[in-house]
């Protein structure tokens, strides 16, 4: 029933984060529906709607209506984000050159290496698509810890309390804390800080 009456809802042209406008049919979309609540977090809001379109059908060439190209923008501002073409991305160079936005850069170029290498529409969507962080405890999509001594403590929770592996806990710390906390990428204490958390929790 929930998602029945997403689909049927009218677009929220007004309270819409995002607008995206197809060529050369001029189809207009919008990233919100009525009565219905947008991801909170606009990166993975936008990313996981392009990856809907393009499982869809859109931006491939058998697509009936044929569609050349899809222009995303800021809905309540109307400027251009990016325009996604068959092979390749066409940025707004502010954008691409804003750090707040390198998520969104950086999810461009990992969906077109995977278009350009002909993978399948359904597993480029499972591979980049951003779920909820609940789902997942070793979630990399967005930063969840403040510091690098409350990653370690949830760390060693999920071994204590949750019973996960500690080799699959050590490989998440690691990665999570050279892509979040870049200042101590070169301090390799950071191994030793999980193991004695660890150790105390026993």
């Amino acid at each position: 029933m929930k998602k029945n009456s997403f689909l049927k809802a009218e677009w929220d042209k007004k309270n819409s984060t995002f607008r995206s406008e197809m060529k050369p049919t001029g189809w207009i979309g919008y990233s919100k529906k009525i009565d219905h609540p947008e991801r909170k977090d606009s990166i993975s809001l936008l990313t996981n709607w392009i990856l809907r379109l393009y499982r869809d059908g859109y931006l491939r060439e058998s697509r009936k209506p044929y569609i050349s190209e899809v222009s995303f923008y800021f809905n309540q501002t109307g400027e251009h984000i990016v325009t996604f073409h068959w092979d390749c991305p066409e940025w707004n160079s502010s954008i691409m050159s804003d750090q707040r936005y390198s998520r969104l850069v950086d999810f461009g170029d990992k969906f077109y290496d995977l278009v350009r290498s002909n993978t399948n529409p359904d597993i480029i969507y499972q591979k980049l698509y951003v779920r909820n962080v609940k789902s997942n405890p070793f979630n990399l999509d967005l930063p969840r810890f403040s510091s690098k001594d409350n990653l370690a403590s949830y760390c060693a929770d999920l071994v204590r309390r949750e019973q996960h592996v500690k080799g699959d806990v050590d490989e998440f710390y690691n990665k999570y804390v050279i892509k979040y906390f870049p200042d101590v990428r070169e301090d390799t204490s950071y191994a030793r800080d999980l193991a004695s958390r660890l150790d105390g929790n026993r």
